[in-house]
Formats: C-alpha cells, structure tokens, sequence
C-alpha cells in the first residue's frame, strides 16, 4: 500500500511548470544551500535554468523556490516574490515566523 503524501505549496504546472511527482513527494525545504543558488538564477529564463547540469542546480532550485512560495515565473523569467524581498521573515516551508511580527 503506497503512503499518502502532502502536496502542499505550489505545485501545479501552470504557477509551477518544473514539477515533478518525485520532487513533490520529498518536501524538501528551501535550505540556506537552496537560498544561495536561487539568488543566482534570479532573472534568468527557464530554457537556460533548464540546461544547467545537473537538475539538482537548475531545475530543482527554481521549483522549490516556486514551491514555497519565494518565487514566481512572470514572461518566462523566474523572479522573487514579496516573500523571497522578506525571506528572514519566513521559515524553510514559507511559513511566517510568528516572532517577527
């Protein structure tokens, strides 16, 4: 019997177009070492973050970015959102720290 997964965040392939089933059943977190790379890839497009080898540092980056809410594609582009401009605020899932308020 398969275990039951959590499919929360952002992950349909309109707002989320690098989904993938595996990537979704992990749940990773956007770790510091995630954080650092998107903050790479910001402004790039997705034809060239896709070409970047291996998957685990193009593909994946942008899509638990995107997951969790830290980042959104507009005109092809992956961009940060209001919550990646006030992401101390925001645990590794995107969720608000409550103590910050």
């Amino acid at each position: 019997m398969n275990k039951p997964f959590n499919a929360s965040g952002i992950i349909d392939k309109i707002n989320n177009p690098i989904t993938r089933v595996e990537w979704i059943k992990q749940e990773f977190p956007l770790t510091s070492k995630r954080r650092e790379q998107f903050s790479l890839l910001i402004g790039k497009d997705i034809k060239a973050i896709s070409s970047i080898k291996p998957e685990n540092y193009g593909k994946y980056v942008p899509f638990v970015a995107i997951r969790w809410g830290f980042a959104t594609i507009k005109d092809n582009k992956l961009n940060p959102s209001d919550k990646w401009l006030n992401r101390y605020n925001y645990d590794k899932h995107g969720d608000l720290i409550m103590n910050t308020i």
